[in-house]
């Protein structure tokens, strides 16, 4: 088995940006230097990357929420989770960490609305009966 090489963050984030400045504003190009931000913990950056992308996809407003989730953030990263499950209804990581970010703001009532459309979507039988049983704690 030959071994996988490390990722070059730095590397990346070198060649990304000197991209970006000179005029490459594929959402593509953006959406790699905000990810090459994020795995450098400069999640700052990569926010400010990600909000140039002007027709966000998915994928893109999961990530925003993702990182608005680690600054705690709780409203926003609700807001770009929603958005994310709406440009992709079969999102299950943003119906779940919307989930999330409701109990995270004390929303029960929303969270368990959520709960209720995440289990259809679970990625397997193991994670549905997590979902259910977890519905069963909270109690309703």
């Amino acid at each position: 088995v030959a071994p996988v090489a490390e990722p070059n963050w730095a590397e990346a984030i070198r060649f990304l940006e000197q991209a970006v400045k000179a005029g490459n504003q594929d959402p593509n190009a953006l959406y790699l230097l905000a990810m090459a931000y994020k795995h450098q913990g400069r999640s700052g950056e990569a926010r400010q990357t990600l909000a140039k992308i002007s027709d966000p996809d998915g994928n893109v407003l999961l990530q925003r929420g993702v990182l608005a989730f680690h600054d705690k953030e709780w409203a926003t990263a609700s807001t770009e989770f929603e958005k994310a499950w709406e440009k992709d209804p079969a999102s299950y990581p943003a119906a779940y960490n919307l989930m999330l970010t409701r109990l995270c703001q004390a929303q029960l009532d929303a969270a368990m609305s959520t709960l209720d459309r995440l289990v259809p979507l679970a990625p397997s039988p193991a994670e549905s009966r997590f979902l259910t049983l977890f519905r069963s704690l909270l109690g309703r």
